[in-house]
Order: C-alpha cells, then structure tokens, then sequence
C-alpha cells in the first residue's frame, strides 16, 4: 500500500464527498503516463474506491496546456525486452480497466493537450469535460509510427 501522503505525481484533493485526482508528474512540463505516474495510479484509484465517503472522482491536470501528452518516451526506449513492454501495456491497461469498471462516477476534466495514452484515459473515464480553448485537443499520435494505442484505448 501506498503512503497518499508520499505521492509525487498524484495529488488528491477532496471538495464535499468528490475526491480530486490532480496529475502533476514532478520535473516535467507536462504530464506523461510514465512509471513514476502509473506506479501511483492503482493505489490511489484502489483508496478511492474503497472510501465509502467518496461518491464521485475528477480526473484534472495541474499542467497548463497540458492534460496528459502520452507515453513517457525516454520510459519507452530505455525498454529492453518483449516481456518488459507488455508488463507495461499491461499495466496501462490494468489502469484503464479499473477506471471504466469504477463503480464510482469518474470524470476527466480537461485542458490541454490530452494524447496518446492520456485521451485512452479519458476515454476510460465514464465522462469527459473538455475546456472550449484553441490548446485543447485529441489525438493519438503513435498511429502515424504504426501503434496501436497500448492501453487497451482500440
């Protein structure tokens, strides 16, 4: 189990009985989903879930322009076998899944660039709340590199 109190790219909030997600990947500019951001990510979601008081969770980012701009690259090149880049598909998808089977409504608020792995977790989220601004977008960019989305967003 997790220390909430030790997190380093989750911060939680909590407004009546809504937790508050706040991704803010520490070191970066923007948000990525690297190992660092996903080792945090079941353990907070299994808190959540579990808090009896908790009705309700908003996924937002602490980044301006930015909700999550996808994969850690430097955390995708430094992989060195098969095995270790399906374990971390698998951990993407494991996250999704556990957020698309919450029993608790979910919502992603978003601003910013939301990419690759980031709009998988939107779509993953039971709502999505996206801000009417021009820095605001969708896409899934490793398709131009021949990918499929590796979180399970197919």
């Amino acid at each position: 189990m997790i220390d909430l109190q030790q997190l380093k790219n989750l911060k939680l909030d909590y407004e009546d009985n809504i937790a508050i997600v706040q991704l803010s990947q520490e070191n970066s500019k923007v948000n990525t989903l690297s190992r660092a951001m996903t080792n945090e990510f079941i353990p907070v979601f299994d808190h959540l879930k579990s808090d009896n008081n908790i009705q309700g969770i908003v996924v937002i980012s602490s980044k301006p322009g930015s909700f999550i701009a996808g994969a850690d690259i430097n955390m995708i090149e430094s992989i060195k076998s098969h095995d270790e880049f399906f374990a971390a598909s698998r951990q993407g998808q494991e996250i999704m899944n556990r957020i698309e089977q919450s029993s608790k409504t979910i919502v992603a608020a978003i601003a910013g660039s939301c990419l690759g792995g980031g709009f998988e977790l939107a779509l993953a989220c039971h709502y999505r709340i996206a801000m009417n601004d021009k820095r605001t977008g969708f896409g899934v960019p490793e398709v131009k590199l021949g990918l499929l989305p590796g979180a399970g967003g197919t």
